[in-house]
């Protein structure tokens, strides 16, 4: 298997803030007209959109002079890219950086490359498409693609990497995404990737230089462990073993984690497809198959969004599970290429992998950031799309304050046992339940965004979603005590619970039983921001206070039969308390002896009235819904300012709410939502009489106060982030190290010196096989015709800047 990571590599060079937001730059790489207003020299000139079956290439790979056009492919991997030719300038797609063996003014490198790739980006939906191609003939068939930040000073760019957050909310150090590629052990072979960026309008703002890294490498047999969103599939592989142009295990489990992951898909179908299965079972609202379908239906329609959200509802109840979406912003009358993100839980897979030798290495500049023009110790890092990546921001974070009230209920259950006199015993449980309802309000802040000038997007209209997260007891009770059986549980994972005003929806979490549930779509200009809601939090039993008594028959005729206490008629206390009382014919309280028969009691076949919930109904009380958190789902339609007549933007991106104990003295009470999304569905337009102004884009000053506060720049700070002075030249070391290709080696090693001394070839033995210092050369690179060394692994030696003696590991094929 092969990993590959794209790192985003920031280095600290000094700590200040410019009084501006991120303007646009005005580049364009379009390669018919291309526009570099800051760099005029320094313009794209590759044509990444040519009909030509062929790029040209200056490779060490074979073939070295031309690659297969991924965009013009029929490799299957690529049909929708080829099918749709969704790469065109005109459509939003930019080329961030690419390395085919020549440089933006198509001239040869002096180094060529051995693996390939192309980094576009469109700036209408914020999405990054990297094509890898590797020049490597292994025995794999699984690749690892991952985008990631290094330590060191971190923008809100990979937000995707959690759940998305305001530019407000705490930094979550070294965010990551990843996705599994197909490997094919053919030189002729493209993978590709798309990663949703987020927009940060502080890029610009610091003083620092940020940095893109490209890095692959092999994998097999050690222990790594993941974490972070997934795109994709990401599944296991068997010793690294599969054939060339083959599936392999690698595919054969892919499955077996789809359930948390961040899944990408490639086109309506698939998301057709996707969210059937999800909502097979719903038959209520507007979620069913029909709207799923009428949804990609629509989308393949020119006038797609036009009309506004208000005038086409089944767009807000297609997506209203979505965590995000984005699709739209192309020129021509094509149908709408669509990413839908199923995003529901961080990832953690541990697996069995291990480092060989590095494929890929490439630093790039961060687009956006300052100084990303001046990265010491690297070669070609310069974007050629200078501008800041992503779309849409939220400024502050939505808050929602919450109260809580308790009160306790007991509830009565009849058991039988058969102790060593084998007398049957009839007992009555006595349990005591304290009940938390948490009331919810929210803040009434108005919340603030952002869209990134650079996108040449405005916002047309936009509707907000209010989602409810919940534990569904009746998934939990069964996963807490898996050698019980439960008789009549709901413990459906495709649908959750009723909740007043809201959808049924999936689950999000089936280890813990968290469901969601969305309430219905509302204007922004309708939203007020302070409403007010009140749910069941929790259930607890009230410590020790499970009680038992016994009671027996006695005769009172010759057919009437009464009940009486055993010894006391006062409850005794049981040690351990019970998770729920159950459902149980004539045992309601207050405690009623008529009409009581010995078959209104369960045996309990523990004989010690220890609990054992077998076959067993909990309550109504201990199956209601516990609601634990809320999400403030966006769903904005966005028109291009650049073309009035193209395809507008669909962009739909979900933040949380984040959750504050009331203050005392704080009034709970509120508006009410679920009237106030009737009366925005029947208002037929985005804009009501009164707007709220509730979600308003914030100013030019407001995000310069933003960025240079220390909320934000504190945020960076974390334990991974920017390193400290005496630190920042020890980065340079890093990237000043000799650069070796083809790995592995054939016939001929080259040998890019980077300001090192090359000193000597050793092999495994730790025998000299070439020594360099009596004959090194005064060029920068150095050929090295290896035919007559036997295959293995070598060492290079070398010193480096400062004079310090390193290895570098390499293998001879």
């Amino acid at each position: 298997m092969k990993k590959i990571y794209f790192l985003l590599v920031l280095n600290c060079f000094f700590f200040s803030y410019a009084q501006s937001i991120c303007a646009p730059n005005g580049v364009s790489t379009n390669p018919q007209s291309p526009i570099n207003p800051n760099e005029p020299t320094y313009l794209n000139h590759f044509d990444w959109t040519t009909t030509s079956a062929y790029y040209s290439i200056n490779s060490q790979c074979t073939p070295n002079s031309f690659t297969p056009n991924p965009f013009q492919s029929n490799q299957s991997e690529l049909l929708p890219l080829s099918l749709s030719k969704d790469m065109k300038p005109e459509d939003g797609w930019e080329m961030i950086a690419y390395n085919l063996g020549y440089d933006n003014n198509n001239i040869p490198l002096a180094a060529r490359p051995e693996h390939t790739y192309l980094m576009l980006y469109n700036k209408y939906t914020g999405m990054l498409r990297i094509l890898v191609k590797w020049c490597r003939n292994v025995n794999y068939n699984g690749a690892l693609l991952t985008l990631k930040f290094t330590p060191g000073f971190q923008t809100n760019l990979l937000d995707m990497a959690n759940d998305e957050k305001a530019l407000d909310a705490p930094h979550i150090a070294n965010p990551s995404l990843s996705t599994a590629l197909k490997f094919y052990n053919d030189n002729n072979y493209w993978a590709y990737a798309d990663f949703k960026l987020n927009y940060d309008p502080c890029t610009c703002s610091v003083n620092e230089t940020a940095r893109l890294k490209l890095y692959s490498e092999l994998i097999s047999n050690s222990s790594v462990e993941l974490t972070g969103k997934i795109t994709g599939t990401i599944t296991s592989i068997s010793q690294g073993q599969g054939g060339a142009s083959s599936d392999g295990n690698f595919w054969k489990t892919a499955d077996n984690i789809n359930n948390k992951m961040m899944s990408v898909h490639s086109g309506i179908e698939k998301f057709k497809e996707k969210y059937q299965k999800i909502y097979k079972d719903l038959a209520d609202g507007g979620i069913t198959i029909n709207a799923i379908n009428n949804l990609g239906d629509f989308f393949n329609n020119n006038s797609f969004m036009k009309a506004g959200l208000a005038a086409l509802p089944k767009i807000s109840e297609g997506v209203k599970f979505i965590s995000g979406l984005f699709g739209g912003g192309a020129s021509g009358n094509q149908p709408i290429q669509l990413a839908p993100m199923s995003v529901n839980l961080d990832v953690k897979i541990s697996g069995t992998i291990s480092t060989q030798d590095p494929m890929h290495n490439q630093t790039i500049g961060l687009p956006g950031s300052l100084n990303n023009n001046f990265l010491p110790g690297t070669m070609g890092g310069q974007p050629l799309y200078n501008e800041t990546l992503g779309v849409f921001s939220l400024i502050n974070s939505p808050v929602m304050y919450y109260k809580d009230s308790n009160y306790s209920k007991s509830f009565l259950n009849r058991e039988t046992i058969v102790p060593s006199s084998r007398i049957k015993e009839y007992w009555e449980i006595l349990s005591d339940y304290t009940f938390t309802n948490r009331s919810y309000k929210l803040s009434g802040d108005v919340i603030k965004y952002a869209i990134n000038p650079a996108s040449h997007l405005t916002l047309q209209d936009a509707e907000v979603i209010l989602i409810v997260e919940y534990e569904k007891p009746s998934i939990t009770y069964p996963k807490k005590y898996p050698s019980f059986v439960f008789s009549n549980l709901d413990s459906d994972l495709n649908n959750g619970l009723a909740i007043n005003g809201t959808d049924i929806g999936p689950s999000v979490d089936p280890n813990n039983g968290i469901f969601q549930n969305a309430f219905k779509p509302m204007g922004i200009n309708n939203f007020k921001n302070d409403y007010s809601f009140e749910f069941l939090h929790d259930v607890s039993s009230v410590s020790t206070s499970v009680k038992k008594r016994q009671i027996n028959q006695y005769s009172t005729g010759s057919f009437t039969k009464k009940w009486q206490c055993t010894n006391t008629c006062d409850f005794q206390n049981i040690q351990g308390p019970r998770i729920y009382s159950y459902t149980q014919n004539k045992a309601d309280l207050p405690v009623n002896w008529n009409n009581l028969l010995t078959s209104d009691f369960k045996s309990n076949t523990a004989n010690s009235l220890a609990f054992e919930p077998q076959v067993t109904t909990p309550r109504p009380e201990f199956l209601a819904p516990r609601v634990k958190n809320f999400k403030l789902k966006f769903v904005l339609n966005l028109k291009r300012t650049d073309n009035p007549d193209a395809q507008n933007v669909l962009y739909v991106v979900t933040y949380p709410i984040e959750l504050k104990e009331a203050p005392a003295g704080y009034n709970m009470n509120g508006s009410d939502y679920i009237a106030d999304a009737i009366t925005y569905a029947n208002q037929g337009t985005s804009n009501p009489a009164n707007p709220t102004n509730k979600v308003i884009p914030a100013t030019q000053s407001e995000l310069v106060d933003m960025c240079a506060s220390a909320k934000y720049t504190a945020n960076r700070n974390s334990t991974s982030g920017r390193k400290a002075n005496n630190e920042e030249t020890s980065i340079f070391k890093l990237e000043q190290e000799p650069v070796l290709f083809p790995i592995p080696v054939k016939n001929e090693l080259t040998i890019v010196k980077n300001n090192c001394k090359i000193l000597s070839i050793i092999d495994f033995y730790g025998k000299m096989i070439k020594d360099f210092q009596n004959d090194s050369p005064t060029s920068n690179e150095i050929s090295v015709v290896t035919a007559n060394y036997g295959k293995g692994i070598y060492l290079l030696t070398y010193l480096d800047s400062e004079n310090n003696l390193k290895t570098k590991k390499f293998i001879i094929e």
